[in-house]
């Protein structure tokens, strides 16, 4: 083995030029390979961080949609509208407590200096069901969640707070102008978590009732027909996905004859469309949403 090495060595200094070729080559090979491994495990194989994340389901129905559909994965069968989420929410008696959110762009001015920023727009329950705490300061509240008086409020993603706010610990209670609108930085979220939108990391994250202000082209969130919410919920301790999908389906189909209510067209294929062909399914969320989840649910 010595003498193998020693020979190795040899053409090793023979060839320098070779060597390096290969050397480079094999670096960036592994680099490449350790860098999509990384994002695999984070998309993918963990799961979220966040309390109990084998509690998690995320809503996905069947039967026909005949409304109006922003979406950024999957198709408009994982969208909701909010007043769809709201009933969901409300009335449902099988599921500890219902999220939904949304992903935007947003333009900010800190110290002057302007810049896009991706955001995500969150229900005031969105922290609380996630059971998630905050780095500095609060997260969003349901109180934060209202039609919006003087400052409406934002929190920091981790990375964010550090890269453009230099980890500052007095950032909090400062203005930060997003979209020309003046926002109250609240908090900044912890820096294991990101977003329940797999491999999706936000910047700035707002109370969903700022839509107006952060997104005004989604401002017609009363519309039962505009479908654009992803929405999460966390299933009761000692409850199986069956049980809860049994349990909230009543109340799906309820929902449903009220969104016929609402539309244009009452023949008898829209009908069975809506109601005898409609079911509302609550898939694994514990990874978070994302188009393969979705794939390996179809194939299910």
């Amino acid at each position: 083995m010595l003498q193998d090495l020693r020979y190795a060595l040899r053409q090793i200094r023979k060839t320098p030029v070779f060597t390096a070729v290969a050397v480079i080559t094999l670096a960036l090979g592994i680099g490449a390979n350790a860098a999509i491994f990384t994002l695999l495990d984070q998309a993918l194989l963990r799961s979220l961080p966040v309390s109990h994340p084998e509690q998690l389901v995320r809503f996905r129905f069947l039967g026909l949609h005949t409304g109006n559909v922003n979406y950024y994965g999957g198709d408009e069968h994982d969208y909701f509208s909010y007043p769809t989420y709201r009933e969901l929410r409300d009335k449902n008696t099988v599921l500890s407590g219902i999220l939904a959110n949304a992903k935007a762009q947003v333009g900010v001015q800190w110290n002057n200096q302007p810049e896009l920023a991706s955001a995500e727009l969150v229900t005031g329950n969105y922290f609380d069901v996630l059971g998630v705490r905050p780095a500095l300061g609060r997260l969003i509240l349901p109180s934060d969640d209202l039609p919006p008086k003087g400052s409406p409020v934002v929190v920091l993603s981790f990375n964010y707070w550090k890269t453009r706010f230099n980890a500052a610990p007095g950032v909090v209670g400062k203005t930060l102008t997003v979209n020309g609108y003046p926002f109250t930085i609240v908090g900044v979220l912890p820096p294991g978590f990101r977003s329940v939108i797999s491999g999706y990391s936000p910047q700035v994250i707002f109370p969903f009732f700022t839509t107006p202000l952060v997104n005004p082209a989604m401002d017609d969130f009363n519309d039962i027909r505009s479908q654009w919410l992803t929405v999460v919920a966390r299933l009761k301790p000692g409850v199986s996905h069956s049980a809860a999908e049994a349990g909230i389906n009543p109340l799906w189909q309820s929902i449903r004859r009220e969104q016929l209510a609402h539309t244009d067209d009452s023949e008898q294929l829209v009908r069975r469309g809506f109601l005898r062909d409609t079911k509302l399914l609550l898939l694994d969320n514990s990874r978070g949403f994302s188009r393969c989840a979705i794939r390996s649910a179809c194939r299910c």
